[in-house]
C-alpha cells in the first residue's frame, strides 16, 4: 500500500511538471509586435468624446501575419462630467481579413457586437500599415486607423473615428 501511494504521488508530480513545461513552450502565445499612440484627425457621433487612442498589432508565435489588433481608448462620459471610461477592443485577424496594396498591408474586420444591447452594434475596423509601402505617393502616416460603429441597415449615421500614428516596435522575449 505504501508503494502504491508513493507511485501515485510520483505520477501526479510528473504530470503536473509536464503540464507546466508544456505551457511554457506552447506555440500559441500571442505577443505584441507593434504599438502606436494615435493622433485623432476626425470623429463623428459617439466617437466625439474619445481621446488617448492607441493601437497594438499582435502576432501569435508560429504565424506569418498579424493575428489580432487591440484598440484602446478613453471616452469622456459627457461634456459636463469629468468622468471617463477606458475601452479596449481586440479584433481577430485571419488571412481573409488582409489585403495588400502597393506594399501597404490593410487589415479589415467587421463584426456584430453581441454585448451591446438587444440589436447589437455593427463594428468595422480598418487599419492600413504603410511601413513597407513601395509606391511613390506619400501616405498620411505609417498607420491609418478607421473605425465605425452603429445600428440600422444603411450605416449613414454610424459613428466614425479616424486616427494616424507612427509605428513603434515592441521588444518582447522571443
Amino acid at each position: 500500500m505504501k508503494n502504491f501511494k508513493t507511485s501515485t504521488l510520483v505520477l501526479l508530480a510528473t504530470i503536473m511538471v509536464s503540464n507546466k513545461a508544456f505551457a511554457i513552450f506552447e506555440p500559441t502565445y500571442e505577443r505584441p509586435i507593434v504599438n502606436s499612440n494615435m493622433e485623432i484627425t476626425d470623429t463623428f457621433g459617439s466617437f466625439d468624446n474619445v481621446f488617448d487612442v492607441s493601437v497594438t498589432l499582435n502576432k501569435r508565435d508560429g504565424e506569418n501575419h498579424v493575428t489580432s489588433i487591440t484598440v484602446q481608448y478613453s471616452e469622456a462620459m459627457g461634456p459636463m462630467l469629468p468622468a471617463f471610461r477606458n475601452i479596449s477592443k481586440t479584433y481577430t485577424i485571419t488571412p481573409d481579413n488582409i489585403t495588400y496594396s502597393c506594399g501597404s498591408i490593410i487589415y479589415t474586420v467587421s463584426n456584430q457586437d453581441s454585448t451591446d444591447g438587444v440589436l447589437g452594434a455593427r463594428n468595422h475596423l480598418s487599419l492600413q500599415d504603410n511601413r513597407l509601402r513601395k509606391c511613390k505617393d506619400v501616405p498620411e502616416a505609417e498607420l491609418i486607423l478607421n473605425m465605425s460603429n452603429g445600428y440600422g441597415f444603411c450605416g449613414t449615421m454610424d459613428s466614425r473615428l479616424k486616427a494616424l500614428g507612427q509605428a513603434e516596435a515592441v521588444n518582447t522575449i522571443q
